[in-house]
């Protein structure tokens, strides 16, 4: 999966404000790992599993 480089650049701007919009995240590296995670974890299931994952 690709997503634009400019769309990635906003949704990662986007996660350092909170949702009610008027407070800074300190950090959220933590989010970003997980999103990392789950993108390794349809890359490993698309292997085993091309026919249902890999479309």
């Amino acid at each position: 999966m690709r997503i634009d480089a400019d769309l990635y650049r906003r949704w990662r701007e986007a996660l350092g404000t909170h949702q009610d919009g008027h407070k800074q995240r300190e950090e959220f590296e933590h989010i970003l790992r997980s999103v990392r995670s789950f993108y390794t974890d349809l890359h490993s299931w698309a292997v085993e599993e091309p026919e249902k994952w890999a479309p």
